[in-house]
């Protein structure tokens, strides 16, 4: 006796291409679908008509549709009344219809950035009104102002703690001087275009999460409102972390248990050197107040500060600082990430 074969199981049909979004999709009456072969040809079947075959194990891609030519992407006008046009280059009407791992990115136009993943989308962002911009400002600055820690210095010698900020400023002054941020140059040694900039006192109260102070802050800044383009300062951007990149390394850490640790640099900005001659005033002190390599009043009428590190509060303080800390991580063998240029990584 013959025992008959197992029953076949049926085969499962072969996916469908996509309708490119150039060819006409077809209408509710026609019997008949349009299908891309692996060529990228377009073909016509009707729906009883079984559809190509491919093998199971071949992935076909499907073709990034193109922008036609002579065709202009809609502009938008804002709430401001701007009219913003998408960038030509990279617009398309079937994105939200196209799934992408790639994103444009202006420093890696015409080629694939592999970990554009990270890459904000900022197709789909609108500008807020001109009402909520001016309600954010006026917020910030009633916050800034009804924080009673956080003072100028006339504020803090009228305060009720004022001995405690003068013996913050003295500790301020003399790390600076200990450190040797600055030397002393005759007033007469700035020539123009050059000027002596005011140095400002940022004076703050620091508690701990129970609301107890644990410390008075006396930081010496640089005037930079009173700083020149083009002549005490040029570029400013300094780049920031993005969140994605934070989060990204944290997931990382908590996968492969690695160490984290966090680490505050004191006195961070001065460490770097400035990149133009900076002159700057003595600053505002209290009666009977000396300042160690100013002792005498009629220095600091005759004599200016000279910068020979970077200082809070310069124009390009923040890009000063950024560079600096970046030439030195490549220096001892650290690698900048080509999407974020704040993370660093080293094996």
């Amino acid at each position: 006796m013959v025992e008959s074969p197992p029953p076949v199981p049926p085969v499962a049909p072969a996916p469908r291409f996509v309708v490119p979004w150039e060819a006409e999709a077809p209408g509710e009456d026609d019997s008949s679908v349009t299908t891309s072969n692996r060529q990228g040809s377009i073909t016509t079947e009707t729906t009883d008509t079984p559809t190509l075959e491919l093998p199971e194990n071949i992935n076909v891609p499907l073709p990034l549709p193109h922008r036609p030519p002579g065709h202009t992407p809609p502009s938008v006008t804002t709430r401001s009344g701007r009219r913003v046009t998408p960038n030509r280059f990279y617009f398309n009407e079937s994105h939200a219809n196209t799934a992408y791992l790639d994103t444009f990115s202006p420093e890696h136009q015409g080629e694939t950035c592999k970990h554009s993943i990270l890459q904000p989308d900022c197709s789909r962002t609108a500008e807020p009104h001109p009402a909520a911009l001016l309600a954010s400002t006026i917020s910030s600055f009633v916050s800034s102002a009804s924080d009673p820690d956080t003072m100028t210095f006339a504020e803090a010698m009228q305060a009720p703690d004022r001995a405690e900020f003068i013996k913050a400023m003295h500790k301020e002054l003399a790390d600076h001087i200990g450190r040797k941020h600055w030397k002393i140059v005759p007033l007469s040694a700035v020539r123009a275009p050059k000027h002596a900039i005011p140095m400002v006192w940022a004076m703050k109260r620091k508690r701990n999460p129970v609301g107890e102070i644990i410390k008075w802050k006396a930081r010496l800044c640089a005037g930079g409102h009173r700083s020149v383009e083009n002549i005490d300062y040029w570029s400013t951007y300094s780049p920031v972390v993005s969140w994605s990149t934070v989060r990204l390394m944290v997931v990382f850490a908590l996968l492969n248990d690695w160490h984290m640790q966090s680490i505050d640099f004191v006195l961070a900005y001065p460490q770097a050197p400035v990149k133009t001659d900076i002159y700057m005033k003595p600053p505002r002190t209290p009666p009977g107040f000396v300042i160690p390599d100013l002792p005498s009043p009629l220095d600091r009428v005759s004599k200016v500060y000279k910068l020979i590190q970077n200082l809070y509060g310069l124009k390009d303080a923040g890009k000063t600082w950024a560079d600096y800390l970046k030439k030195g991580l490549l220096q001892r063998g650290w690698k900048a990430s080509e999407v974020d240029s704040c993370l660093f990584t080293k094996k």
